[in-house]
């Protein structure tokens, strides 16, 4: 049915090019990435990418470099058969071949289902090295625009609609288009890399063997792989291969996860392994995807009332279970608090359609056109400018309002004279509900709201690596039975790699390079106040038992202990500091 609709929005009431505007689940200028699933996994390779190239990455030669046969899969029995082949890899027989692969399923490539055998296709490659980055494994559709939105929020430029290199070599850490000296994750990925040649050659990139000393197997498997390759992917083809300077709305929690990921690299990309290295950043931008998305909810149900976003945007609340699961009041206490997150859910496809109903009508309409505010590199002067003409704070906002309720009328008639979706014919001529609100949920109702709802979740879970096999996983799921119906029930945990990230990162103060004193009641407070995790307090609008608040600190408390991050010099709280696991290092210089 689906299809009908599509056929009459398109035909007969909207036109082809309001239609693709508007036949969404996101509105880019609040979060510009595509709701839906994404391996967290798969990110780094593309922003390592977009940080080096400064462009969309197109297709490359990996496939054609190492299938046995035009148009199958790549395996990794592929890649180890290669690499022995053409003497990257010095080793004998079936056996060491066997041995091979299973080092590079285990290490170096993603396989279906985890199976590390030599007929298993690659789905991505790890992030063990910049080169990584060179095979095109898989597109960057299959990401959902994260890779953009991540390359941008590093990159922090305050002005233009496309990231690119500024010229500045004063101009950040992360620069984009720069080269490895102008972009810590690049300079921290990338060892034993920098350009020779013009710098927009594909193979401008050069691996200097002679300062490859520390890399690790690994790395150095990687290494080889993309140097049968030979060279970098081109520039996608296609619309807009540029990398959009969208920044998401909610200012200040995308501040703390610029900074989180900041001040890590800086701090510890000399002294940890790259395999706790690499899950760290996974981990951190998991959690930093995750929070900033909540409160950009956050803010657009504050603008669905008002018709503006307001100045000030924090985390959403959520009780989190400390026991990772080993509690079940605490995990009940966390399943409840974020099914409330998920639930909200439901009416945030509509806020978002009824922002590109007044968008896409606004955008080609002669008097609003050349008023609306720019969506880049921040949309809130624009979202609240969309605002003004819903509540007809602006003038002639009339004029907008009366052309979207005839398109209310046009498409109720088509609907009513094809005999579907009678449900949203009477939605459409009600005369309650603001007109664009009326099409924007007329929209998404004819999309398939639970199809849309889905999608949201499905990005939110795939922010807390919710896949039941990652051992980095944020949220733990079960099927439980709730108001007569059986379930999925999902609690937000924090595992090891989590508290010891959150942990090391914030016993550095921001924007310094030296360890700060961090008590565990300020550790509770940073856990409240930067990422919305309630420990030892209830969540507004949430009641919590004294005695479970109280477990609840007394377990994390347990666990930092035993992962030797919590040291105590009597019982007072206040004398109780969090410690690093990790040597010192000096700060890179870029």
């Amino acid at each position: 049915m689906a299809g009908d609709y599509r056929e009459i929005i398109e035909t007969k009431v909207l036109g082809p090019a309001r239609f693709k505007q508007l036949w969404s689940a996101a509105y880019f200028p609040a979060f510009p990435v595509a709701l839906a699933n994404f391996p967290v996994g798969g990110l780094l390779p593309a922003v390592l990418y977009l940080a080096r190239w400064g462009h969309r990455r197109g297709n490359g030669r990996f496939a054609e470099t190492f299938r046995s046969r035009e148009g199958a899969r790549v395996t990794i029995g592929d890649i180890a058969h290669k690499l022995i082949e053409e003497g990257k890899v010095k080793i004998e027989g079936a056996a060491g071949e066997a041995i091979l692969a299973d080092l590079l399923a285990g290490h170096c490539f993603d396989t279906k289902n985890g199976e590390a055998r030599s007929h298993s296709p690659v789905l991505r490659a790890y992030p063990v090295h910049y080169l990584a980055s060179w095979l095109d494994v898989d597109t960057f559709s299959h990401l959902r625009g994260v890779p953009e939105l991540l390359t941008a929020l590093l990159a922090d430029q305050r002005e233009g609609e496309t990231v690119g290199w500024t010229g500045d070599k004063k101009g950040g850490h992360f620069q984009v288009g720069g080269g490895y000296e102008h972009n810590l994750l690049l300079h921290t990925l990338g060892p034993a890399m920098r350009i020779v040649g013009h710098a927009s050659s594909l193979t401008s990139d050069y691996f200097d063997a002679s300062q490859a000393d520390g890399l690790t197997l690994e790395q150095v498997l990687m290494v080889q792989t993309a140097l049968l390759v030979g060279e970098a992917p081109g520039k996608a083809r296609g619309a807009r291969p540029e990398i959009p300077n969208q920044q998401p709305i909610a200012r200040q929690q995308a501040a703390i996860f610029r900074d989180d990921l900041r001040i890590f690299l800086e701090a510890y990309h000399q002294v940890m392994p790259w395999q706790a290295f690499v899950a760290f950043l996974e981990v951190a931008i998991g959690i930093g995807l995750f929070t900033t998305f909540l409160a950009t909810a956050q803010l657009l149900f504050a603008w669905e009332q008002s018709g503006e976003l307001p100045q000030e945007d924090s985390a959403w609340p959520i009780f989190v279970d400390v026991s990772n699961g080993s509690d079940h009041r605490l995990r009940q206490l966390s399943e409840e608090s974020l099914e409330q997150a998920y639930r909200a859910m439901e009416s945030l496809p509509v806020v978002m359609a009824t922002l590109r109903v007044l968008d896409t009508f606004a955008s080609a309409h002669p008097v609003f056109k050349n008023r609306l505010p720019p969506a880049f590199p921040d949309g809130r002067d624009r979202i609240n400018a969309l605002g003004d003409i819903y509540h007809q704070r602006f003038p002639q906002s009339y004029r907008l309002l009366d052309q979207i309720e005839d398109c209310c009328q046009q498409l109720a008639a088509e609907l009513e004279n094809e005999e579907l979706a009678p449900d949203v014919v009477l939605l459409l001529r009600s005369d309650t509900i603001p007109a664009p609100a009326r099409l924007g949920e007329a929209i998404v109702r004819l999309m398939g709201p639970v199809s849309q709802e889905e999608n949201f979740v499905k990005f939110l879970s795939s922010c807390l690596i919710g896949t039941e096999t990652s051992p980095l996983s944020l949220v733990r799921r079960r099927r439980a039975r709730r108001n007569n119906r059986i379930r999925d029930a999902r609690s937000l945990v924090l595992n090891n790699t989590a508290l010891d990230y959150l942990v090391h990162r914030h016993l550095r103060k921001n924007g310094k390079h030296r360890r700060s004193r961090l008590t565990f009641l300020g550790f509770l407070d940073i856990l409240r106040d930067h990422y919305g995790l309630y420990v030892d307090e209830a969540p507004p609008g949430m009641t919590v038992p004294a005695e479970l608040l109280l477990q609840s600190r007394w377990t994390l408390e347990r666990r930092l202990r035993d992962q030797g991050l919590l040291i105590g010099v009597n019982d007072a709280e206040s004398m109780k500091f969090l410690r690093s696991r990790l040597a010192e290092v000096a700060p890179v210089a870029l």
